[in-house]
């Protein structure tokens, strides 16, 4: 009966720990403006992780990514 309990809670507490480790898969969106508020096209825009570059896009004619 104790084993049951035991190995229960272990596996609640795999299952719960695996539920907060998985990667997400968002979308993040934006638009690069100049000082003036005009779209810049072509603009390398990068994401990065403690140093780490992680993924990257290059924005449109008009500026969105």
């Amino acid at each position: 009966m104790l084993n049951k309990i035991t190995l229960s809670f272990v596996l609640i507490l795999l299952s719960i720990g695996l539920s907060y480790s998985q990667n997400g898969t968002g979308t993040i969106k934006g638009t690069i403006l100049d000082e003036s508020g005009e779209p810049l096209p072509f603009v390398n825009v990068t994401l990065k992780q403690n140093g780490n570059l992680k993924t990257g896009a290059t924005t449109d004619f008009d500026g969105n990514f």
